[in-house]
């Protein structure tokens, strides 16, 4: 067994800034357990091979995902990436 490490990345921008006050108290805490969620649930099955050729892909999926939650928040995912 191997531990993997991946980076990732997640680029936003705040769209309704009284929304996001009333919703979280710690903005970047929570976009990074978000993120570190959300990559670990996208990663989980797949192979190493699998992952470093479609990583545009997963991190494209990453941004959906990210951005279905966060829209709630009043924040907009611009991007992800990983590497």
């Amino acid at each position: 067994m191997f531990i993997m490490e991946i980076d990732a990345i997640c680029y936003y921008r705040i769209e309704n800034a009284s929304l996001l006050l009333s919703s979280l108290a710690r903005v970047s805490k929570a976009l990074q357990s978000l993120v570190q969620n959300t990559m670990k649930r996208l990663l989980a099955h797949r192979s190493l091979t699998e992952i470093l050729l479609d990583r545009k892909s997963i991190a494209q999926d990453a941004k959906v995902a990210l951005d279905s939650v966060t829209c709630t928040w009043g924040i907009k995912v611009e991007r992800t990436e990983m590497w």
